[in-house]
């Protein structure tokens, strides 16, 4: 990272990274075979791992590569929404406790005096997936990064559903996965990274992340 500037640059990013996600996705959808035999058995538990490294491998990178995009447009703080300036004042709040009013005011008055300042946003493991990406830390991610969370809304279940399935598998527990829990789980797992990818597309594309960031209706 650090070397996404432009527009073109964060699209290319993203691009490739979904690129050869979906390519080994594919390649390990068509290598399971439908049937009931050992080998089968074998591979569908296989797959839910693989499925959720995916899930979570793209979440942090694209995320982290809108940050870095954000990040190196060196916007002035009075430019950014909340979320944004809490991220660029990251290392600013961690000189204070925060409980006192006095240490309080004093961030508030550094945000104040610094509004006009081009702002240096954290960006190092500001993207934290816990390595059990369940729906609510996805929420807090989509909520750092200002996406609209109910695009995603409707994948609750399935979100969740994939990291108790593959936990239940990385612990070694016995767990058969019906070739129609796989090929669902293949084709959710597919829709959720190319949503998110135009999601952040999108966030790029109208400056999401200004506070007076264009906003499209559709009638």
């Amino acid at each position: 990272m650090g070397k996404i500037f432009t527009k073109e640059e964060f699209q290319d990013a993203v691009d490739n990274e979904l690129a050869w996600r979906k390519k080994e996705l594919k390649i390990f959808k068509d290598l399971v075979p439908s049937d009931n035999s050992p080998k089968g058995k074998a591979l569908l538990r296989c797959s839910i791992p693989i499925f959720y490294a995916h899930w979570e491998g793209f979440v942090k990178k694209s995320c982290e590569y809108y940050l870095e995009y954000v990040s190196n447009k060196k916007e002035k703080f009075c430019n950014l929404k909340p979320q944004f300036i809490t991220l660029a004042a990251t290392k600013h709040i961690g000189k204070f406790e925060i409980t006192k009013i006095e240490d309080k005011t004093k961030l508030i008055k550094f945000i104040i005096e610094n509004l006009n300042e081009e702002s240096n946003i954290y960006t190092k493991k500001a993207i934290h997936t816990k390595a059990n990406l369940r729906y609510d830390t996805f929420k807090d991610i989509c909520f750092l990064l200002d996406i609209d969370i109910n695009m995603f809304s409707k994948h609750e279940f399935i979100i969740n559903d994939l990291v108790d399935t593959r936990n239940t598998i990385a612990h070694g527990e016995e767990h058969n996965v019906k070739f129609q829990q796989f090929d669902n789980f293949y084709l959710d797992v597919t829709s959720l990274l190319e949503k998110l990818r135009t999601e952040l597309e999108n966030a790029v594309a109208l400056d999401k992340h200004k506070i007076q960031a264009i906003i499209h209706k559709t009638y």
